[in-house]
C-alpha cells in the first residue's frame, strides 16, 4: 500500500504543479512528460514490486528495455493505449483545478511541501532518486580510509597477499535464479518435491531476508563471493567489467591459497562483467564457450539442462586432474523472472504446468536431484560440502506466481549437507547473504586467518545496517577494485599475424584468423574495455542502442592481407580520429579530447571547429 500511495502522491503533486503554469500548450508539455515519469515508476512497480531504486538503476540500460519489451508486448500496448487517455483525463483535472482555490499560493505551497515531504520518506520515490544520486557521487577514498569508514581496523584486516588457509573438503554452491522459500511451501503443493525432502534431511537455514545491495544475481554473486554488499558507482550492469585486481579478500582467494581448482560454471559469463570480476578473485569461469559438451546456442549462454550436464563432465574432469580438493560453483537461469526460460526437453521428466516458472522450477528442483544421484554414485557426498541458495527473491508484483508467493513471509534460504554443529548458527537462527562466505568456509572445515565483513560486525539487525551504511559500501568496493584503463596512450601493431593493442600496462592481443578483419574494441567512459568482437564494414559504424544511451567510445582497427589499414577512434555518432600506417599510435591528448567531445552536443562541437583537426601518419 505504501508504494501505491507514493504514486497517488506523485500525480497529486505533478497536478498542483501543472496549475502554475499557465500557458495550454507549456502545460499540456509538462503533464506529458511527468505522465510518462509516472508511467515508469508504474511499470517499475509491477514488474519488480518496488518503486525505481538502485536496482532499477543498475539495470538501466537500452538492451534490457529493448528485451523487456518483447517479453512485455501484451502490456506494453496496453499501457501506450490507455497513456493518451490518462493524459488527457490528467489536463481535464488540471484544468478544473486551476478554477479552485487549491490553486491559490495558500494552499498550493503548503500542499506541494507536505507531497514533497511525503515523498521523501524511506523507500519514497524522491528518497530513492537521491540514494542513486549519492551512490553515483559517493567519496572516494584509499582502501584503508574506507576500512575504517566502516570501523575495520586496517591493520587487523587480512589482505589477499597476508593470506594463509589449510585445505578442507570439497565444495559445490549450486545459486538458484529466483527460487525462493515460497516456492517449497503449500502453495505450491508437489512443485519441489526433492528440494522440500532436502531441506528435512540437510541442516536448513530457512530464514535469509534479501539484503540491500544483494538484490539482482550479479549483486547477489558479489556478496556471497566477497561478503559486502555490492554498491558500486556504475550504472548499466558494467560494475565489474574491466576489473583487473581487487583488495577485498574473497572466497576464490582462500581457494586458491589453500590450493583448490576452482570452477564457476554459468552461461553467457560476460553478462555485467561476471567473467572478469570472478578471474580477479582467481576463479576460473567454465560456460558455452569453453565447455567439455556441446550444447544448443541459446541467449543464455546455457539452460539448466546443460549446465547440470556441464556440471557432470566438470566433476568427471576435477577426479581426473589429480587428488587437489575442487570447488564447483554454478548458477541457474531458466526461473528467471518474468515467465522463465521454457525448455521442452525437461517434458520427458517433470510434467507440463499451466505457469512457464513453474514448470521451469520443477525441472531445476528434479536437475538438482539428479546432480546429487549422480554425485553419490561417484562416492563424493561425503568428502564434498554443499550448498543450495537462490540468489534473490522473485521479482515482479502481479501474476499467478506472485499471488502464491505472497501467501507466506517472503525469504530466501540455505541449505547444506553440512552438519548444523560446524556452524556457529543454529538453523533456527536468521542468517545473511553477506554472512555465506563465512558458512562455506566453515563447512568445508578449511582453517584460514580469512576474515570477512560479517566477522567484524555484532549488530542486532543487519539490513537496517546495510541501508545505513550504503556509501561506505560503495567507497570501499570502488577502493578495492582496479580496472583496465586504456586511458595512456594507445599502440597498434601487427607482430607475426597477432594484433596488438597497448596502452600503459594494458595489453590486448588478437590471433588473427583471417588476412582480412575489422576489429572493433568498446570502452566505457572511463576507457575501461567492455566489449571486443570482430565486424563487417557494414557494421564497423552501426550505433548500438547502448553507444547512444551512454555514448561508448570505440577502437576500429582495419586489417588487410595481414597489415593494418587504418584506425578509427571515437564514438561512431560524435568526432572520430582517424590515422593510418601499419604502426598507429593514438596519444593521451587526442584520447581525452575524443572522451571530452563525446558528452558535448553539435553546438559545442560546431563552437570548438576551430580546434578540430585530423590527424594522420605514415
Amino acid at each position: 500500500m505504501f508504494y501505491i500511495y507514493q504514486i497517488t502522491t506523485l500525480i497529486i503533486i505533478l497536478l498542483l504543479l501543472s496549475t502554475t503554469i499557465k500557458k495550454n500548450s507549456y502545460r499540456v508539455l509538462f503533464l506529458f512528460v511527468t505522465t510518462l515519469f509516472a508511467s515508469v515508476e508504474i511499470a517499475t512497480l509491477y514488474l519488480t514490486g518496488k518503486l525505481i531504486d538502485y536496482r532499477f538503476y543498475s539495470h538501466f540500460n537500452i538492451n534490457d528495455i529493448r528485451v523487456q519489451i518483447f517479453q512485455f508486448i501484451d502490456e506494453v500496448i496496453v499501457g501506450t493505449l490507455l497513456l493518451l487517455p490518462f493524459l488527457f483525463l490528467l489536463y481535464l483535472i488540471s484544468q478544473r483545478l486551476r478554477a479552485t482555490k487549491f490553486s491559490k499560493p495558500i494552499f498550493l505551497i503548503p500542499l506541494v511541501m507536505l507531497s514533497f515531504v511525503s515523498l521523501s520518506l524511506p523507500s519514497g520515490v524522491f528518497n530513492e532518486f537521491y540514494k542513486i544520486y549519492e551512490i553515483r557521487n559517493a567519496q572516494e577514498k584509499n582502501f584503508q580510509e574506507a576500512l575504517k569508514d566502516l570501523g575495520i581496523n586496517p591493520e587487523s584486516y587480512i589482505t589477499p597477499e597476508q593470506l594463509e588457509a589449510k585445505r578442507g573438503k570439497n565444495i559445490i554452491v549450486i545459486s538458484l535464479e529466483s527460487i525462493e522459500r515460497g516456492f517449497m511451501g503449500s502453495s505450491f503443493e508437489g512443485l519441489t518435491p526433492h528440494l522440500t525432502a532436502l531441506s528435512q534431511e540437510w541442516s536448513f537455514y530457512d530464514t535469509m531476508p534479501m539484503s540491500p545491495g544483494a538484490t539482482f544475481t550479479s549483486s547477489s554473486l558479489y556478496s556471497y563471493q566477497v561478503g559486502i554488499p555490492a554498491y558500486f558507482k556504475g550504472q548499466g550492469n558494467y560494475d565489474f567489467q574491466g576489473i583487473e585486481s581487487v583488495k577485498l579478500t574473497g572466497l576464490g582467494h582462500i581457494l586458491q591459497k589453500a590450493g583448490y581448482k576452482s570452477r564457476y560454471l554459468m552461461g553467457n559469463v560476460d553478462f555485467a562483467g561476471t567473467v572478469d570480476l570472478l578471474n580477479a578473485y582467481k576463479i576460473e569461469t567454465i560456460s558455452e564457450k569453453n565447455s567439455l559438451g556441446e550444447y544448443p546456442k541459446v541467449e543464455n549462454g546455457l539452460n539448466d539442462y546443460d549446465l547440470f550436464r556441464e556440471a557432470k563432465l566438470q566433476i568427471e574432469a576435477f577426479e581426473k586432474e589429480g587428488d587437489r580438493p575442487f570447488a564447483l560453483f554454478m548458477s541457474t537461469i531458466n526461473t528467471h523472472f518474468p515467465k522463465g526460460i521454457y525448455d521442452k526437453r525437461m517434458e520427458e521428466f517433470v510434467p507440463k504446468r499451466e505457469d512457464d516458472v513453474e514448470f521451469s522450477v520443477s525441472a531445476v528442483d528434479y536437475l538438482v536431484n539428479d546432480f546429487l544421484k549422480f554425485l553419490k554414485t561417484k562416492k563424493l557426498l561425503e568428502n564434498t560440502a554443499i550448498y543450495i541458495f537462490p540468489d534473490h527473491l522473485f521479482m515482479g508484483s502481479v501474476g499467478g506466481v506472485y499471488e502464491k508467493l505472497k501467501e507466506t513471509p517472503r525469504s530466501l534460504y540455505m541449505m547444506t549437507n553440512v552438519p548444523e554443529s560446524k556452524f556457529s548458527h543454529k538453523t533456527t537462527d536468521r542468517i545473511y547473504q553477506i554472512g555465506l562466505p563465512r558458512m562455506i568456509i566453515d563447512g568445508a572445515e578449511i582453517e584460514s586467518n580469512a576474515k570477512f565483513l560479517i566477522d567484524y560486525l555484532d549488530v542486532d539487525e543487519m539490513r537496517s545496517y546495510i541501508r545505513e551504511n550504503y556509501l561506505k559500501f560503495t567507497t570501499l568496493n570502488v577502493a578495492s577494485t582496479a580496472k583496465k584503463s586504456y586511458e595512456e596512450p594507445i599502440s597498434i601493431e601487427i607482430v607475426e599475424n597477432n594484433l596488438t593493442i597497448k596502452s600503459g600496462r594494458e595489453l590486448t592481443t588478437i590471433v588473427l584468423e583471417s588476412k582480412d578483419t575489422i576489429w572493433d574494441m568498446t570502452f566505457n567512459s572511463e576507457m575501461v574495455l567492455i566489449d571486443q568482437n570482430i565486424t563487417n564494414p557494414q557494421q564497423a559504424f552501426f550505433l548500438k542502442p547502448y553507444d547512444k544511451r551512454f555514448k561508448r567510445l570505440h577502437l576500429v582497427v582495419f586489417v588487410k592481407d595481414y597489415q593494418i589499414t587504418q584506425a578509427y577512434f571515437g564514438n561512431k555518432e560524435m568526432i572520430g580520429i582517424y590515422k593510418e600506417g601499419e604502426h598507429i599510435e593514438y596519444t593521451q591528448e587526442e584520447i581525452q579530447s575524443i572522451k571530452q567531445s563525446s558528452y558535448r552536443s553539435f553546438t559545442e562541437l560546431e563552437e570548438m571547429a576551430k580546434s578540430i583537426a585530423i590527424h594522420k601518419s605514415g
